[in-house]
């Protein structure tokens, strides 16, 4: 996560982003990124896991998902 974050701001920065644009770009980002502990018990969020059979996915969708850097609007800057 960290990396794909420093990549994006590597773009941001070529494409002459401002110090605040940054911080507001990792802000958007890290407020939908959730972290739970190996030891959290959540009823409701063992029940989602369970039912997107996120266990048994995990494998098959990690590293899929295209980096920061690739994805709309950042895909256009510096090209």
């Amino acid at each position: 996560m960290l990396l794909d974050i420093d990549k994006a701001l590597e773009t941001l920065k070529a494409a002459d982003a401002d110090p605040s644009q940054s911080a507001r770009f990792v802000e958007a980002v890290l407020a939908n990124v959730f972290f739970y502990s190996k030891d959290a018990k959540d009823p409701a969020l063992d029940q989602r896991c369970i039912e997107g059979e996120v266990e048994k996915n995990y494998a098959r969708n990690f590293g899929l998902s295209p980096p920061l850097y690739r994805r709309p609007p950042l895909d256009k800057l510096g090209r």
